[in-house]
């Protein structure tokens, strides 16, 4: 966990000094983001024995406008599960599209100003419980927020997640819907 600090970090700062065009929301840039989450869960997909869960998911993602302020990417979560007493670590992986608004066209600087933005993304992943096997995992969801920009090329991004999950394993199934804030740094290289 301590390496994907570390490298988070060592991106922000190459990031920091990357601006070359007008608006970070044109054609052809790119935009390196990440969120964090941590909430509780329960209800019948997420408590055992009366115990809820707790979760920690780390959101990092990649895409590209492919038009003014339309972005295409991939989406990547990293989730640490905790349930009476046992810990489990999860991947997820999937696509992402979102529209960022530019709310002030003309802006001359882009540090201070503010990009709303709506995206959507549908993940795929597996937890390993060892011997007591596997549990597939399929989300599709959607996040609304904004990112304030605090310098040219990198953003406060804060936001809310509502996702759809369902759980398979065996010839068993079970499904639950998760609403949850998140704050994040977002890259821009343009």
């Amino acid at each position: 966990m301590s390496k994907v600090m570390i490298m988070l970090g060592v991106v922000f700062f190459i990031m920091t000094g990357l601006s070359f065009g007008e608006t970070p929301l044109e054609k052809g840039n790119a935009i390196l983001g990440g969120q964090f989450y941590v909430f509780s869960q329960s209800g019948d997909l997420y408590e055992d024995d009366g115990d809820g869960m707790t979760t920690i998911i780390l959101n990092p993602s990649l895409g590209f406008f492919v038009s003014d302020g339309f972005m295409m990417g991939a989406n990547f979560d990293l989730v640490s599960l905790s349930q009476s007493g046992d810990t489990y670590t999860e991947f997820r992986i999937g696509p992402k599209i979102g529209y960022y608004l530019n709310t002030n066209q003309e802006r001359v600087d882009v540090k201070g100003a503010v990009y709303p933005y709506i995206s959507g993304f549908f993940n795929f992943g597996q937890i390993d419980f060892g011997g007591n096997g596997n549990i597939n995992i399929t989300e599709f969801g959607a996040q609304v927020g904004m990112i304030l920009m605090i310098s040219d090329a990198v953003g406060a991004d804060l936001g809310f997640r509502v996702s759809s999950d369902k759980w398979s394993w065996d010839e068993y199934s079970d499904s639950g819907t998760t609403i949850i804030f998140g704050v994040g740094i977002t890259s821009f290289l343009y």
